[in-house]
């Protein structure tokens, strides 16, 4: 009889924890019509509610880079998660905006340390010319979450409502929790004489990683490129849809299930294609263009026919993932010895930016309303704004130092771009 290996086991615990992770920070763009008329909240609290995901999830990324480092990812991710299984039952029993709130703040916590999580395990864990390959391929794996957000959640929410489906998420939190604790090996991930450093030693590390020149054109990116594309899955995709051209739940699940697996593809193709194209700024900046075209079309011609709008957020979803190329050319410039606070550095980096422009984006809209520009008007302001940051990010990222993808590029002891040595004192 054939036996899962225990590395499959490993990805697979990853996967599902990161896939639930993907459900909680788009869950709202299916839901918000019904929450938003349930709890009452106009469309600058709905930005805000979904921003405080993001905002509790960049916040928790510094003491996570630490823990990860000092004690390994399994005990990190495996506890930490019960924050999210507590939040979801918080934010299925919500009365009010303010328990919805602190619903979302939970959950942001407890999703926090996944994805980082599985960053550090596949960079210490495996071979440096695979990571863009394994990080892409959890990720698509992981969009598995992301897809039960969309239809099947509406399709749920109209039987049982939108807290019934969120308690059968919590039951589906808890038991990755589980898997993760059984699955997860420390011995894989923590670096060697990592647990002996003091807790200044911990800290100072955050001070090299922020001295390393050669990420600095690369943090404009990843603080907007992540932030832009989730703003329209994760937040107004489905107010969207519903406000322009009249869908209902199901419809707006349907819609957005197709820019997800769009999205599962592209993030399959980003870690694909630097082993055709070999560079990772020119598979980058090609795809972000092709991004910054949707949106600007988007913003032109938003209010046109159905299934124009649809194709666009479909092209915007393929092009727009290029999240797990981007960390993979910011990890070849971070120390191994500082992986763990350098994935929670570059995790905190892009969340932080996408909870300031979901956040952002509530304003907008709502100055907008209150500004009494029709319905069409304040989504083209919307994604025309989102085109523009995507642009100036990507404007900055053309300055960033070439990354290399062959085997063995970079090593604790190669010359790294920086200003600091690279071995500890």
């Amino acid at each position: 009889m054939l036996y899962p290996s225990r590395t499959f086991l490993e990805i697979f615990a990853l996967a599902l924890a990161h896939g639930l992770s993907l459900f909680y920070r788009s869950l709202l763009s299916v839901i918000s019509p019904e929450l938003s008329a349930d709890l009452a909240i106009d469309e600058s609290q709905l930005g805000l509610l979904s921003a405080t995901v993001f905002i509790t999830f960049a916040l928790m990324q510094v003491p996570l880079g630490i823990a990860f480092d000092h004690f390994g990812p399994r005990r990190v991710i495996a506890t930490v998660m019960l924050s999210a299984v507590l939040g979801a039952g918080v934010l299925a029993g919500a009365s009010n905006y303010w328990m919805a709130i602190l619903g979302q703040a939970l959950i942001g916590i407890g999703c926090a340390p996944v994805f980082t999580g599985a960053m550090v395990i596949i960079a210490r864990g495996y071979p440096a010319e695979r990571f863009a390959l394994l990080s892409a391929s959890v990720l698509t794996f992981a969009t598995l979450g992301d897809l039960l957000s969309t239809a099947p959640f509406a399709t749920l929410a109209e039987y049982v409502g939108w807290r019934g489906g969120l308690w059968i998420a919590v039951s589906l939190t808890a038991l990755s929790s589980v898997l993760c604790w059984l699955f997860i090996r420390d011995s894989r991930t923590l670096a060697e004489g990592q647990s002996q450093e003091t807790l200044l030693q911990l800290f100072s590390g955050w001070g090299e990683l922020v001295r390393v020149v050669g990420l600095w054109p690369i943090f404009p990116l990843l603080l907007g490129g992540y932030a832009v594309l989730l703003c329209v899955r994760g937040l107004w995709g489905g107010p969207y849809l519903a406000d322009m051209f009249g869908l209902d739940p199901s419809g707006r699940g349907i819609v957005l299930m197709c820019m997800s697996l769009a999205m599962a593809l592209g993030t399959i193709g980003y870690g694909l294609a630097p082993r055709v194209i070999r560079s990772a700024k020119l598979t980058i900046g090609i795809g972000s263009a092709l991004a910054i075209v949707s949106l600007t079309i988007l913003a032109i011609a938003g209010s046109g026919p159905l299934t124009s709008a649809v194709m666009l957020l479909c092209v915007l979803g393929l092009f727009g993932a290029t999240y797990p190329l981007l960390m993979d050319h910011c990890r070849r410039f971070v120390p191994p010895y500082l992986m763990g606070r350098g994935m929670a550095l570059l995790t905190l980096i892009c969340f932080a930016g996408v909870a300031a422009v979901q956040a952002g984006s509530g304003a907008l809209i709502e100055a907008a309303f209150i500004a009494g520009w029709p319905i069409q008007d304040r989504y083209a302001l919307l994604f025309g704004a989102l085109a523009v940051t995507l642009a100036v990010a990507l404007v900055a990222y053309s300055f960033s130092q070439e990354a290399p993808f062959e085997a063995g590029s970079m090593k604790h002891s190669d010359p790294l771009p920086v200003n600091v040595p690279v071995k500890r004192s």
